[in-house]
């Protein structure tokens, strides 16, 4: 059971991650974080 709430966490982050270089890319003021 722990390994798969890792597991789902991890989709989570990668995809926060994925959302936050989109907006790197589009040169979008959210550059700090």
């Amino acid at each position: 059971m722990m390994s798969y709430l890792i597991l789902m966490n991890q989709r989570l982050l990668m995809s926060h991650v994925g959302r936050i270089l989109q907006l790197k890319t589009r040169k979008s003021p959210l550059w700090m974080f």
